[in-house]
């Protein structure tokens, strides 16, 4: 039996069926992520018990597999260290999703600060019988379109995250249920009519003198109610004997009393009617009832004003691209004994969580949707934020913050910048956004991570998976030795003719038209060759033009090799003739979305590519807005904005006769 258990999960087969599972998961959760935001990928798929079944499925099948083929040997040594670098990958995923955290923290300039707010949104949860205390903080991933898999069970259990929180150590047993969830939530208003509103004069006038409305005294009178009003008792569809009884229904009012009622309409135009008791009669608003020589107007309905929320969007993306993102809502049922409470509670990731308080027979409750703070065991505090701009703009290019870390007696200064990282007892400070707004920045965001043990564990199994590659091309009896093998057995004559094939079709999609200009103005080699030996100041060193042309073009391009010319050739080309290299490929785009929107087939675009037909920037407002916010919370595509915008302006400053003026006007 426990060999047949061991072939099974061990099979090539059912390896094969979970790594299917595995990438259909994912790439499904791809879609997800792309049209609802990174919360509904983790609350359908990333987040859910069955993905991490199948990931210790998986982790558990390569362990076997181990242990099948025998790996702990010499002659092994690539595989085993490949499998054991997915294993330790795996387990580095799994202490992360456990016990690591991360959130943002906004200090102001002058400000010292150990608190920042969670990445994570929590239901936290805080109840008390006045002796006795009860208190969680459970973390959860909620979707708005977990609804539509709500009545099927099968579905409900697997694709959602229902839950429900229970405790019978206080005074009285209580359960709060998960009932709804709605994203982008706004408010509309409904009235219903509850009921109508009575007036009587203060001073009984037998004349029927005009009273003004300061004189009058108002009776609000709702369904069910019985009200007592001057001596003579008054009820709105609760018909009751000895009483004046209005129905109420669709908007039409009718009486019916057991006494004889004058009734005149205002402003009084004719003699009243009299309706003799027991005759049931029609009203109107602003009718004058006099009874027992009381007189009493009918003025108005009394409505309910109901708030009633709808979702105008399920899409969760907190980055910006998301115009429509506003709050969500969270329904609960809270039941204690047989008493039940619905409680709607509203917040989302990336704000400050707001509280509920409520009572409910005799526990009392304090409920919070939204993320949570978290306590530092040091204070830092923000001595300065810098943004450096391009130069002719109020575009930053890049930003950092000074900060002093106090933890007791040891204080220490550090700059927290872009690839420059505050690593502290097991907090990692990263520079995320930054106040543009003002000349002088008043504030500045930092990402703030822990999860050392994590991160450790993972980065071994990366560093072990790199080793296992290079060992399967140094080992003898590796796959890559074996293949390299049956490659020097195919003939040169084969190889000639594959390889002309190849080149041939490169070089037939060549673009002849600026080949043939830049070619024609090709900056001549004995003068690139002496322009490269020329020394300049840069970065606070000196270095020679060579060394400079090489970081500008790579900057740009993210190559040396441009159309068969060297870095100064083309530096020297772009300087000497700026409009014929505008229209030559040269920036380097990675975005498969850009490039779709320049349809361009090719990774490398022209200047002049980027720019409408009134020379401006068509990227302009996303980048703009790309700037403004945390790093996290960028997508994809503003990511790439970003770097071609350094792009660009270097570009640009190349080309301009102006170079102090090295941005584009836009």
């Amino acid at each position: 039996m426990t060999n047949r258990f061991i072939k099974f999960f061990s099979s090539m087969k059912f390896v094969v069926i979970l790594l299917l599972l595995f990438a259909s998961s994912i790439g499904y959760a791809t879609f997800i992520e792309n049209d609802f935001g990174t919360d509904s990928a983790k609350s359908l798929i990333y987040n859910t018990w069955w993905f991490e079944v199948l990931l210790i499925i998986l982790g558990f099948s390569l362990i076997l597999n181990m242990i099948k083929h025998k790996v702990f040997r010499k002659e092994k040594l690539s595989i085993l260290t490949f499998h054991l670098s997915f294993i330790l990958i795996l387990i580095g995923a799994g202490i992360t999703r456990y016990t690591g955290y991360e959130g943002m923290m906004q200090i102001n300039k002058g400000e010292t600060k150990n608190t920042f707010i969670s990445d994570d949104v929590f239901l936290q949860i805080k109840v008390h019988d006045k002796i006795n205390q009860y208190s969680l903080d459970k973390k959860i991933y909620l979707s708005g379109i977990t609804k539509k898999f709500s009545h099927t069970p099968i579905l409900k259990n697997l694709f959602s995250n229902y839950f429900i929180v229970s405790n019978s150590k206080l005074k009285q047993d209580f359960s709060i249920y998960y009932s709804d969830f709605k994203t982008n939530v706004e408010d509309n208003f409904s009235e219903e009519i509850s009921g109508l509103t009575l007036s009587s004069s203060s001073i009984t006038d037998k004349k029927g003198t005009d009273l003004s409305v300061d004189e009058f005294i108002h009776k609000n009178i709702l369904f069910g109610e019985e009200v007592i009003f001057k001596g003579v008792k008054f009820t709105v569809n609760n018909k009751k004997d000895s009483s004046v009884n209005f129905m109420i229904k669709k908007n039409k009012v009718t009486c019916i009393a057991n006494y004889d009622i004058s009734v005149s309409t205002m402003p009084v135009t004719s003699d009243p009617i009299i309706f003799i008791k027991g005759t049931e009669f029609e009203i109107k608003k602003m009718s004058l009832l006099t009874i027992n020589g009381n007189r009493y107007m009918f003025g108005d309905f009394t409505y309910n004003k109901d708030s009633i929320s709808n979702s105008i969007s399920n899409n969760m993306d907190n980055s910006g691209n998301n115009p429509e993102r506003t709050i969500d809502e969270l329904t609960l049922e809270v039941k204690v004994d047989n008493k039940i409470k619905t409680i709607n509670l509203r917040g989302r990731k990336g704000i400050p969580p707001s509280s509920t308080n409520f009572q409910l027979e005799d526990l009392h409750f304090t409920l919070t949707y939204g993320p949570k703070y978290y306590t530092l065991p040091f204070n830092v505090k923000l001595d300065s934020a810098q943004v450096k701009r391009y130069p002719g703009s109020n575009n930053p290019s890049s930003y950092a913050s000074q900060v002093t870390v106090i933890d007791g007696d040891n204080t220490f200064p550090y700059k927290i910048f872009m690839n420059n990282i505050l690593n502290y007892r097991g907090f990692r400070f990263y520079q995320s956004n930054i106040d543009t707004e003002t000349k002088s920045p008043q504030w500045t965001g930092l990402s703030v991570n822990h999860d050392w043990w994590g991160t450790f564990i993972s980065y071994i199994g990366y560093s072990l998976m790199f080793l296992g590659m290079i060992a399967g091309f140094f080992l003898k009896k590796t796959r890559f030795n074996y293949l390299s093998k049956q490659f020097n057995k195919i003939s040169k004559s084969t190889l000639i003719i594959l390889f002309s094939f190849l080149f041939s079709s490169s070089f037939a999609q060549s673009n002849d038209n600026y080949l043939d200009s830049i070619e024609k103005y090709k900056i001549n080699k004995h003068h690139s060759n002496d322009f490269e030996r020329l020394l300049i100041q840069h970065d606070g060193r000196i270095k020679p033009m060579s060394t400079f042309s090489s970081e500008i073009i790579r900057k740009i391009s993210r190559s040396e090799n441009i159309h068969n010319q060297t870095p100064s050739q083309v530096l020297l080309g772009i300087i000497c003739y700026p409009e014929i290299w505008s229209h030559v490929p040269l920036i380097k785009v990675q975005n498969k979305e850009i490039l779709k929107e320049l349809k361009s087939e090719n990774k490398l675009v022209a200047f002049k590519a980027l720019l409408d037909n009134d020379n401006m920037y068509l990227y302009y407002d996303e980048t703009s807005s790309a700037f403004n916010k945390a790093e996290s919370d960028r997508s994809k595509k503003e990511k790439e904005l970003l770097k071609l915008w350094e792009r660009i302006n270097i570009f640009y400053s190349l080309k301009s006769t102006q170079l102090e003026n090295s941005l584009l006007t836009i």
